[in-house]
């Protein structure tokens, strides 16, 4: 009977040694999450990369940004031209601008086009979002609260995104300026199967 228990004990140990190794082997040879990191002025081209669902796949875009400025509220609608404060919601006290040129090569019409909300600014503490209100009165042929946009083939565009802090951000951000001024934020161009984003500076791409 005790060699019984012996024999059994044996081959437990080696089927369990057998299935960890399987499990070290998989894991190893597993494609690992690729990430891709950009600075202000580089081109990056979408490809066949998207956010949630293949779906989404913009192959012939591509985009550059040209700059990051932080600006007060309403000094950025007088920069801006907008003449009355499109905001029907809570909104933060600084704008986080970037000019980006945005490319359409001629692969695709996009579909649904470059969506806002996927093309969020980040931080190692909050994410920022587009002020969508302030889009649609800087650019009246995209609606007055767009989603995101579109652009025909072989045609390019210089579009200014104006990111801002969400109000729940204030109970652990802090100062909006210091934040805004101080981090470092990155900019997510697509999500799957390469991530890739720009890395963000206020100041990127202006003349010093």
């Amino acid at each position: 009977m005790k060699k019984k228990w012996i024999i059994i004990t044996s081959v437990s140990v080696i089927l369990f040694g057998a299935w960890l190794v399987g499990v070290i082997r998989l894991n190893a040879v597993a494609e690992k999450p690729q990430n891709e990191v950009y600075q202000v002025g580089e081109r990056v081209y979408y490809g066949n990369n998207y956010f949630e669902y293949s779906s989404e796949i913009m192959d012939g875009y591509s985009l550059e940004v040209l700059s990051a400025k932080v600006y007060e509220y309403d000094a950025y609608l007088e920069k801006m031209g907008i003449e009355t404060d499109p905001t029907t919601k809570w909104r933060a006290e600084y704008v986080f601008d970037l000019e980006i040129r945005f490319y359409n090569s001629g692969g695709t019409d996009g579909k649904g086009g470059v969506p806002f909300i996927s093309t969020y600014l980040a931080s190692t503490d909050d994410r920022l979002t587009v002020n969508s209100e302030l889009v649609g009165a800087m650019y009246p042929h995209l609606g007055e609260d767009p989603y995101g946009f579109s652009i025909r083939p072989e045609t390019e565009m210089i579009l200014h995104l104006p990111y801002q802090m969400e109000w729940i951000s204030w109970l652990y951000v802090g100062d909006e300026k210091d934040y805004l001024e101080e981090s470092d934020f990155y900019l997510n161009v697509t999500q799957y199967p390469v991530k890739q984003v720009v890395f963000i500076r206020d100041g990127a791409g202006l003349p010093t």
